[in-house]
């Protein structure tokens, strides 16, 4: 995370970041500690790396532990902006923005491949094999991929 304030990084701003650390910490059952608030070379910007864990969930965890320390961060004072960067920022940007896109995508580009096989095939049932052998397919996949 980066906080920043125009003005300069102030006292106070540094000790809201030591009690929202210790929030950071206790999120996770991880080893690490957090490192920071590193100041920048201007002392306009602090620097807070915060070790997430994903744990079996995977990236939904990472945006799930995200938004928790979004949360925790704006309990900042008047002024001090964070942002959120690295593996976690971006896996919560990531998934925010192609949340729900599956289905927006899928049905229109089946409903093509599906005039596309009837203009091909010419046969009101013949276009139901590749269709439904592709269904089968991607449903193995995903099953096996689980698995993993």
């Amino acid at each position: 995370m980066v906080y920043e304030r125009n003005a300069g990084v102030t006292p106070q701003d540094r000790a809201s970041l030591s009690t929202q650390i210790a929030q950071f910490d206790a999120l996770e059952p991880d080893d690490r500690a957090s490192a920071g608030p590193i100041p920048s070379h201007a002392r306009k910007a602090l620097q807070v790396v915060a070790p997430v864990h994903a744990g079996g969930a995977g990236w939904s965890q990472l945006a799930a532990t995200v938004a928790t320390m979004r949360s925790i961060a704006r309990t900042s004072p008047a002024g001090l902006s964070a942002h959120f960067t690295g593996p976690g920022g971006a896996a919560a940007v990531s998934l925010a923005a192609f949340s729900g896109i599956d289905g927006t995508l899928f049905y229109p580009a089946l409903a093509v491949v599906i005039v596309i096989l009837l203009l091909t095939y010419r046969s009101p049932v013949l276009w139901l094999l590749p269709v439904i052998s592709a269904g089968l397919a991607l449903t193995v996949a995903q099953a096996v991929g689980m698995r993993s």
